[in-house]
């Protein structure tokens, strides 16, 4: 399964307009002050727009995350369509 946390913190960044609007966060699965204030920051000045926008970032990351799964791992080929038609909405 996905990091939810690492995506989030992937997407931030890349919707972070060169960060004019918070410092950039790393990659990682660290949910913290600054995740939080980056996404309070980023709603903000989005408003739901934006959340419309974070969320089709997070599913397109989240079929990459699936398709690479499947490139590392060929075993995983049998579970791509079934993971993509259950879990990444459009």
């Amino acid at each position: 399964m996905c990091d939810a946390v690492k995506l989030l913190r992937l997407a931030l960044p890349a919707l972070n307009q060169q960060e004019r609007l918070f410092p950039d966060l790393k990659a990682d699965s660290y949910l913290g002050n600054k995740t939080l204030a980056a996404l309070r920051t980023f709603l903000s000045h989005r408003g739901p727009e934006g959340e419309t926008v974070l969320l089709k970032a997070l599913n397109c990351l989240q079929g990459a995350r699936y398709i690479e799964l499947s490139e590392t791992r060929p075993q995983n080929e049998s579970f791509v369509y079934g993971w993509l038609r259950e879990r990444v909405a459009i």
